[in-house]
């Protein structure tokens, strides 16, 4: 009986330690997240609109490429294609929400991210 009381312990415990390490993953997620957001609201002089539009079209990018990373099925050539497509519509829609000021300071920061 104090096995079965000892192993139940040891599993309570070992669920909550992984339980407290997956979240604190997410919140750093999270902090880099709108840390990094910032910094371009900043670097680009964003209002408080266009910041709203940015996230969205920077969220739906990284699904797009999480899906298309994760989908064995497709090639390495056609995943490379289809990654240069979801990136040449985020430029597209970041043309829309930024002014052409903004657009060519955030081309200069990719292109520079980019060369690092």
């Amino acid at each position: 009986m104090k096995k079965i009381l000892l192993l139940c312990a040891c599993l309570f415990a070992f669920g909550m330690n992984s339980q407290a390490q997956t979240a604190a993953a997410e919140d750093t997620e999270h902090a880099n997240e709108t840390s990094k957001g910032e910094k371009m609201k900043a670097l680009l002089g964003l209002n408080d609109e266009q910041m709203v539009k940015f996230r969205e079209v920077v969220v739906e990018r990284r699904a797009a490429l999480k899906a298309v990373k994760e989908d064995a099925a497709l090639s390495a050539e056609v995943k490379e294609a289809k990654i240069k497509t979801i990136n040449d519509a985020r430029e597209v829609k970041f043309k829309a929400i930024f002014s052409a000021e903004q657009f060519t300071k955030w081309a200069e920061h990719n292109a520079a991210k980019k060369k690092d």
